[in-house]
């Protein structure tokens, strides 16, 4: 046994070691994989928000496309009208 406690290494010499071994090299490629995933994820993400915050502007400017046309609907209307009511 070591002198010093804070310099034991593990070493295993049971059964299960290969196991542990095995376990530990899949949970290292497990979170490999995770990390690579939600980088793809992320990129998603911010795709989509770039692609809303586009379509929320789209909006904004067919709204208001759609107000002045209604006005200027209103305004030919009303001049039709006031050119009937002279024409009667």
């Amino acid at each position: 046994m070591p002198s010093n406690p804070d310099t034991v290494t593990t070493q295993c010499s049971g059964v299960f070691c290969g196991d542990r071994d095995r376990l530990c090299s899949e949970l290292a490629d497990a979170e490999h994989t995770l990390a690579r995933e939600l980088a793809s994820v992320r990129q998603l993400y911010h795709l989509a928000l770039a692609q809303l915050h586009e379509q929320g502007g789209q909006l904004d400017r067919l709204r208001e496309q759609h107000r002045r046309l209604r006005e200027e609907y209103r305004d030919v209307r009303q001049q039709a009208a006031g050119d009937d009511r002279r024409a009667a």
